[in-house]
């Protein structure tokens, strides 16, 4: 077995916690591995680039493959062999096949050429390679867990002999890079010290050795900017600050803030979360104003652990709080640190009043408001939230595709059925959910903030599904139907419940089709599979026709959706309306993306504008999609792909849920963290707030 001498790097720089390199730059890194060496984890740690990628280190110019734009990202090598005339991954069938026999052929690995006079870019060094390779007994360990939970099908006939060949090759093609001048390190143990690799080559140059340029900044920072300390204090009595600060331990009471002598309230409360966890000790705080979030949907502002927030009259902020005349447009500064809640006056004219909320009811105000929530979806949904025996659920659909054939709001086609648009009112507030995947707790989540479901009953709101809400993203999950077939009861009986409030706009994973793949899964067959197993054949004939009733795409006075983009032909309002007889158009509106590097035929800003301008509608609408998220960081993204007044929203992310709806009259993004909520709703005690309250106070303890 190929063996390394390594050794550790002397200087680090630490990046989410994981320590790296110091002479590397975040954008330089690619990480490869063996399989199952703990990539996609160090990958989702520090918020890289979520898509894996296939490099084929026997192709010419592999370095300029655009897979690699795309940086911090996992890459999986091809690698070519002897008498193998076509390269090979160390997880597919046709290497799996061999016996593990095959001898690595380095003399066909190509090498970037060196930097020259003619040459712009030094090829050689504008990547770092990250190859995490444990021990074989580690990975063996780790890949039998895999097994058991059949997370990935490459485990399933899983021997030592294979996992100590796979990590024997990634070491040879480590040290031959290395040897060759790229730039290469080793990480042996998960989330460890990295650690270079000892040789006698002369030809590879130890970036590590390099003055960082930042140093003596650092030092200058350290000399002329010194730390201020300030010491918590609790408030017992209003105090008022004017030019001054103060910090407020983190002791769970929320704060109220007064923006000048009667002027604009805010309310500072840590975020509540109806699941005790570890984000207790880490939760962010929502900054809003009591007169409107808690009586209609509205916005907030949010401060997570070591953020600083500017608060004051700019336009987006006024949105989301309707400032009193008298607010400066930067009034105060809000600090999330160790010590506690930083609130400093930034010279306002009318400065700020500062006084705790110490009421039972106004310290448990949201947590008795999402506890009557859940209980009321207990009743719209029953008790406990589970899948529909087979009868009821067919009874169901049968009633949701009876109020599909009359929905309002929806012009009929031709043929005099319902048409391919929604044209939505003007007098009801919209809420913008994008694709779910299956991500039940995300939907109970939505309905259980402050307003949503109280709207939708009084009916002065519509919730609008972009689509997808099927088939779950998160790995080891994808092959699991039963989260589709509950998403879609849940969803049948809110239409039923408000048939003039929910609204469904087809995606591309709405289908039974063969050719519906994620990461390899044949989701399109396994959601047929389990429709038929569970609900039977009329039911999954239904369903079909649930999904042939869909509309396609939407529009209201300040925005217009579709599940994923623009078309690329010209297009009107008729052909929407009798968009069955456009079958191509279907395509595109569910299944296009954005154009980048990795996508050369996605759509443009160009095809934005020309959509819009082909509906007749306002330049500056709003258009927001789902179907493509840029990251698994995040759940929304403004002006995506640099597109002026075009955003993505995903509402099927594990760790938060982001909606659009109209706030001051402007349509803009809230995000919400996710939380466990089909748990605890079965779990609910009767005595909640005392239960609130306990979990508060260990807290403080």
């Amino acid at each position: 077995m190929f063996r390394l001498q390594t050794e550790a790097f002397k200087e680090l720089q630490t990046i989410k916690g994981i320590a790296f390199p110091r002479y590397l730059k975040f954008r330089q890194l690619l990480i490869t591995g063996p399989p199952g060496a703990g990539k996609s984890a160090l990958i989702e740690k520090i918020g890289a680039w979520p898509e894996e990628g296939v490099l084929d280190l026997s192709q010419n110019n592999w370095w300029r493959n655009r897979m690699l734009t795309f940086r911090p990202r996992e890459v999986h090598l091809s690698l070519p062999f002897k008498g193998i005339p076509k390269a090979m991954v160390l997880h597919e069938e046709a290497w799996l096949n061999t016996g593990y026999s095959l001898e690595l052929d380095l003399s066909r690995i190509r090498i970037p050429p060196p930097r020259n006079r003619f040459l712009p870019l030094n090829w050689r060094t504008k990547y770092v390679f990250e190859f995490n390779i444990l021990s074989p007994k580690k990975i063996f360990k780790l890949r039998k867990k895999r097994k058991v939970a059949q997370t990935h099908h490459i485990d399933v006939n899983l021997d030592f002999k294979q996992v100590k060949h796979q990590v024997s090759i990634y070491r040879q093609v480590a040290f031959h890079l290395h040897e060759c001048g790229l730039l290469v390190y080793l990480r042996e143990n998960f989330e460890g010290t990295p650690k270079r690799i000892r040789t006698e080559s002369k030809r590879f140059v130890d970036m590590a050795h390099k003055p960082k340029g930042q140093d003596l900044f650092e030092k200058l920072k350290g000399v002329f900017f010194r730390p201020i300390h300030r010491t918590a204090v609790y408030l017992n009595r209003e105090i008022y600050l004017k030019g001054e600060s103060v910090v407020l331990p983190h002791n769970g009471i929320p704060i109220q803030l007064m923006l000048g002598k009667g002027g604009t309230i805010l309310h500072v409360y840590p975020e509540h979360f109806a699941v005790a966890s570890k984000k207790l000790q880490n939760r962010d705080y929502l900054i809003f104003n009591p007169a409107e979030y808690f009586s209609k949907i509205s916005g907030f502002l949010r401060l997570g652990k070591g953020e600083k927030l500017v608060i004051g009259k700019s336009k987006r902020q006024d949105a989301m709080i309707q400032f009193s005349p008298n607010v400066s447009k930067r009034h105060l500064m809000i600090s999330h640190n160790r010590k506690g809640l930083l609130i400093e006056d930034l010279e306002s004219e009318s400065g700020i009043y500062v006084s705790s909320l110490t009421q039972d009811r106004e310290i448990y105000r949201i947590a008795d408001m999402q506890t009557k929530k859940m209980n009321r979806l207990k009743e719209i949904f029953g008790h406990p939230i589970k899948l529909l025996p087979s009868e009821e659920a067919f009874s169901l659909l049968l009633e949701v595709n009876e109020a599909l054939g009359k929905e309002s709001f929806r012009p009929d086609n031709v043929h005099g059925q319902p048409g391919g648009v929604y044209l939505m009112p003007d007098d009801m507030t919209p809420i913008i959910v994008g694709d779910l995947h299956a991500q039940v707790d995300n939907l109970l989540k939505i309905l259980t903030e402050p307003a949503v479901l109280e709207s939708l009953e009084q009916k002065i709101a519509y919730m609008l599904i972009l689509g997808d809400a099927v088939h779950s993203e998160i790995d080891g999950e994808m092959e699991q139907m039963e989260s589709s077939l509950l998403m879609m009861d849940l969803l049948f009986m809110l239409k039923i419940k408000f048939p003039e409030q929910i609204f469904y706009i087809r995606g591309n994973h709405d289908s039974f089709s063969k050719n519906l793949y994620k990461s390899g899964i044949p989701q399109g067959l396994l959601w047929e599979r389990a429709v038929l197993k569970y609900r039977g054949q009329q039911y999954f004939e239904e369903m079909e026709r649930y999904y042939n009733q869909l509309a396609y795409v939407a529009i209201a006075r300040d925005f217009f959706v579709c599940h994923a983009s623009p078309p690329r032909r010209t297009v009107d309002l008729e052909m929407l309306k009798n968009i069955k007889d456009h079958k191509g158009l279907i395509e595109e509106l569910t299944m296009n993306r954005v154009k980048n590097p990795g996508y050369p035929a996605g759509y443009t800003q160009s095809s934005v504008k020309s959509f819009r301008r082909a509906l007749q509608l306002d330049p500056h609408l709003p258009f927001i999609v789902s179907h493509n998220p840029m990251s698994r960081k995040n759940s929304v993204w403004l002006k995506a792909g640099k597109i002026k007044r075009h955003h993505i929203v995903f509402s099927g992310m594990p760790h938060e849920v982001s909606i659009f709806s109209r706030i001051s009259d402007r349509i803009m993004p809230l995000t919400f963290t996710s939380e466990a909520l089909q748990e605890r709703m079965k779990q609910l005690p009767k005595d909640h707030q005392l239960q609130v309250r306990c979990e508060n106070e260990s807290e403080e303890k």
